[in-house]
C-alpha cells in the first residue's frame, strides 16, 4: 500500500497512528468567560442542594385502592375463562 508520494505504509498500525495524529482535535482550553460560567452554575447548584436539604421533603398521597380494583375483578375472570375454554386438539404423534 502506498501513501502520499509513494511512501510505503509496513503495516495497519502505522497507517492507524498517522491518520489518528490527521484526525486528532486540537488542544483547546475553556475561555475564562466558559469557566465563569460554569463556576457560577455549580454554585447555584450547591446552593440549591442545600436549600432542598434543609426543607422537609413533600411526600405524595397514597394511591387511591380503586386503581387496584380492575386487576382484582379481572384476574379471576380470565383464569376461569382460559380453564374452561375451546379445548386444543391433541398434537399427532410422531412414528
Amino acid at each position: 500500500m502506498t501513501w502520499g508520494r509513494d511512501e510505503k505504509v509496513p503495516d495497519d498500525d502505522r497507517l492507524l497512528e498517522r491518520l489518528g495524529r490527521a484526525f486528532a482535535p486540537a488542544p483547546a482550553e475553556p475561555s475564562l468567560a466558559e469557566r465563569r460560567t460554569l463556576h457560577r452554575a455549580v454554585a447555584r447548584f450547591r446552593t440549591a442542594s442545600n436549600h432542598r436539604a434543609s426543607q422537609p421533603e413533600a411526600t405524595e398521597p397514597p394511591a387511591e385502592p380503586v386503581i387496584y380494583l380492575p386487576p382484582m375483578i379481572l384476574r379471576p375472570a380470565v383464569t376461569a375463562l382460559g380453564a374452561m375454554g375451546p379445548k386444543l386438539r391433541q398434537p399427532v404423534a410422531g412414528n
